[in-house]
């Protein structure tokens, strides 16, 4: 098995003949509606500082994407650039959220835990209610955690690494706990683009008046349209004071953004961006399908739950009495490189991440050898 590029991406960099199927990438391309503009801007020499107007048309055709694909509100003046993600945390973590612990559900995103511990803040792991039937979190020890004093909770919405949609209700409840404790919601939604029919992403800063005064938002295009390596995300501050903050101290400027992150943004969130995405979400949704009824043939059923979002699938793998065969080692000795359990938190060494943006012929060798391990 090799990488599907002439230079192995991230997720295909393993040794050879194993199937590359951990670090979140999608081996299904990229809109041509970014490619044809990524070459033009290049052709053109726009390899330079990010300039305010390519930044303002990032951050204007995210507003409208939110509007169209979420009825969220979104004022552009509200959205910074920012290179991703986690530094997003770290500057929500250091300049908007008061000293405390930070609340973090769990499984959680592995790289949360280093960007958290970084920040010098204590991590409280509360893990996740619920497996056979889904996941949710456990807004009673999620309260219980703010009320003895912690500062933040890090909501993943969608959920990373089980696919979980969270609903209004919850998203509501959490707000309105955070608002009541003094605490803040940093809502990771970089997975927000990939739901699958049945379930509706519902942005958590758009939930009611207390969510959009507690919450922090990060999101990007990265993993809806492939664009990771571009650098360009967008940090949602519905908080007007977090607004002025962030200006006072410039702290996401301009210039610190990718100008090719920011071209790509803009026609990712574009209409001709939409629709491609709409067509791959429709080839993800099958594979998680293919994955989902293979696995029904096994005496367990590893998939703790089906994914309503993202192209990931939390698999409960368990352990062997053989070394080195619990959970993604226990993949890894048939040819699987997975993200791990233990990565993701306490207690979890049985489980691993299984990334299904995979090629049909690609898939179909992963799902084979996922039924030897397990059979």
């Amino acid at each position: 098995m090799t990488a599907p590029l002439d230079h192995a991406t991230r997720k295909w960099s393993v040794p050879a003949g194993v199937v590359g199927a951990g670090i979140a990438e999608s081996d299904l391309g990229t809109a041509p509606v970014i490619t044809e503009a990524l070459h033009h801007a290049i052709d053109s020499g726009l390899l330079t500082y990010l300039p305010d107007s390519a930044d303002s048309a990032a951050r204007e055709a995210f507003a409208g994407f939110a509007a169209r694909r979420y009825g969220w509100d979104v004022d552009t003046d509200a959205v910074a650039t920012i290179p991703d993600v986690l530094t997003g945390l770290t500057l929500a973590l250091t300049h908007l959220v008061r000293p405390g612990a930070v609340v973090l559900p769990t499984p959680a995103y592995a790289n949360f835990f280093p960007t958290l511990a970084g920040s010098g803040r204590e991590v409280i792991e509360v893990p996740s209610r619920g497996r056979g039937h889904g996941f949710a979190l456990d807004l009673d020890a999620i309260e219980s955690a703010l009320a003895r004093g912690a500062a933040a909770v890090v909501l993943c919405h969608p959920h990373n690494p089980t696919g979980t949609v969270a609903d209004r209700a919850t998203l509501v409840a959490l707000a309105a706990m955070a608002e009541h404790h003094g605490a803040r919601v940093f809502s990771d939604e970089i997975h927000a683009p990939v739901v699958y029919d049945g379930a509706r992403h519902v942005p958590f800063a758009s939930v009611s008046t207390s969510a959009a005064h507690v919450a922090i938002t990060a999101t990007s295009a990265s993993k809806g349209w492939n664009v990771p390596g571009l650098k360009a995300a967008q940090l949602v501050l519905t908080n007007p004071a977090d607004r002025g903050v962030i200006a006072a101290r410039a702290l996401a400027p301009v210039h610190a953004g990718s100008v090719l992150g920011a071209v790509a943004a803009a026609h990712a969130y574009s209409p001709d961006g939409e629709r491609w995405l709409d067509a791959t979400v429709t080839t993800l949704e099958g594979n998680r399908d293919r994955l989902a009824t293979a696995l029904t043939t096994l005496p367990t059923r590893p998939l703790s739950v089906l994914p309503a979002a993202t192209y990931l699938a939390w698999l409960e793998i368990g352990c062997t009495p053989e070394p080195d065969s619990c959970g993604a080692a226990r993949l890894r000795r048939a040819g699987l490189a997975t993200t791990p359990g233990e990565a993701c938190g306490s207690g979890y060494a049985g489980f691993a991440r299984f990334n299904f943006a995979l090629l049909p012929d690609v898939l179909d060798v992963a799902i084979d050898r996922l039924l030897d391990a397990l059979a």
